[in-house]
């Protein structure tokens, strides 16, 4: 009797083979997936140093940053005007004016990273304005200036608060918009659409205006679309002040707010000392008149005026506002003695203590300003004394 042999799968056999297959699938799926979100956050992590390093080499070069864009030209947008400020100050990260390709520009979602930048750092000081100069040193780049842009997070657990600061003083912030890319321009210069409303990324997209928001928001990741203040992907990179300076200062490029105020102060103070003697009573700036009647306010104008000429700035490094006050005499004799009223008239024996030429302050809390004594002017300045009056 002839036995046949069963060389095929049975339906149970082929059902778990079939699951297995699935299973694997899905699970080489699931990896493949996790490798590409992986390499495409990597890619957009590497462009965001790539756009860094370029803001640095800008501000080397240009000793300030650029505007945003507002097309996707990639050139930053100016108003007209001397100077002329910023259209926005968010937008469109400004690609070509940084000398980058647009292919930089875009992250690894194809879209345009997003561009938000401090207004003072987008201005370089002047005696005479134009388009990227003021004549006002606090609205202009300066070593010492910080940012002012807020960035926030928030607890994503009921009551969903208080919200952190994460910080208050970033000069630059370059945006990708994510894997779902709400509010991104494309890279063809269409917007696509945004997050819902009452969303923290919402927050994040730049407006008809170019308004920067009162602050921007970086949390955890969250594909949660329906949880509180909706799902979140930005990739946010925030450069301080620090970042993009120091590299800067260590090469040589800039000088560090220590060294530059130790150079205004000291050219502060030999404008001052040369005003003081090229006067024919060798009086302090501020003390013209026979008397020492001149207010504040006019000593302080007359403080502006000398510095604006002499191209000094009347802020520190670090933007606090400089104050000038006259010493309390009228009159330098060629001796040495001073007089503090009726500085036409000759006398027959002048005043001879310790007394202060001038004194500057400034509203920056940690700087201490020496005040100017006039007997180490003298001191120093001797041979000056001859240009004076007699007793």
């Amino acid at each position: 009797m002839n036995s046949s042999k069963h060389t095929g799968f049975t339906l149970v056999e082929l059902a778990v083979v079939l699951l297995l297959v699935g299973i694997m699938g899905s699970i080489g799926l699931t990896a493949l997936t996790a490798q590409m979100a992986n390499a495409t956050n990597a890619a957009t992590q590497k462009k965001h140093e790539v756009i860094k390093e370029a803001l640095s080499t800008y501000l080397r070069k240009n000793k300030r940053l650029p505007c945003p864009a507002t097309t996707n030209t990639g050139l930053e947008d100016r108003q007209a005007g001397n100077p002329g400020v910023c259209t926005g100050l968010f937008g469109i990260l400004p690609y070509a004016t940084l000398d980058l390709p647009k292919s930089v520009a875009i992250d690894g979602w194809e879209n345009l990273f997003s561009y938000a930048v401090s207004a003072r750092w987008t201005l370089t000081y002047g005696t005479v304005a134009d388009p990227v100069t003021t004549t006002v040193a606090a609205d202009a780049f300066g070593v010492g200036a910080d940012g002012d842009i807020i960035v926030k997070d928030r607890p994503m657990v009921a009551p969903y608060t208080p919200e952190t600061t994460l910080t208050s003083n970033a000069v630059v912030l370059i945006i990708s918009h994510g894997k779902n890319g709400l509010g991104a321009y494309t890279s063809k210069g269409t917007q696509n659409v945004n997050p819902e409303a009452g969303t923290d990324e919402l927050a994040n997209v730049t407006v008809p205006t170019w308004v920067r928001p009162a602050a921007f928001y970086l949390r955890n990741n969250t594909d949660n679309s329906t949880g509180a203040f909706g799902a979140f992907d930005d990739n946010i990179q925030r450069l301080s002040a620090n970042t993009l300076i120091e590299p800067l200062i260590r090469e040589g490029a800039l000088k560090s707010p220590e060294a530059m105020w130790e150079e205004q102060i000291a050219d502060i103070n030999n404008t001052l000392i040369g005003d003081m003697f090229l006067r024919s009573r060798c009086s302090p700036l501020g003390y013209q008149n026979d008397s020492l009647s001149e207010s504040a306010a006019t000593q302080q104008a007359r403080f502006i005026t000398l510095m604006s000429n002499n191209d000094i700035p009347t802020t520190d490094p670090w933007g606090g506002t400089l104050t000038y006050s006259a010493g309390g005499f009228c009159r330098l004799n060629t001796d040495g003695t001073y007089k503090t009223s009726s500085c036409d008239s000759d006398c027959g024996t002048c005043e001879s203590d310790p007394i202060e030429a001038f004194t500057i302050t400034t509203t920056t809390p940690s700087i201490v300003i020496k005040p100017q004594m006039l007997t180490s002017i003298i001191s120093a300045k001797a041979s000056l004394l001859a240009g004076c009056k007699t007793p």
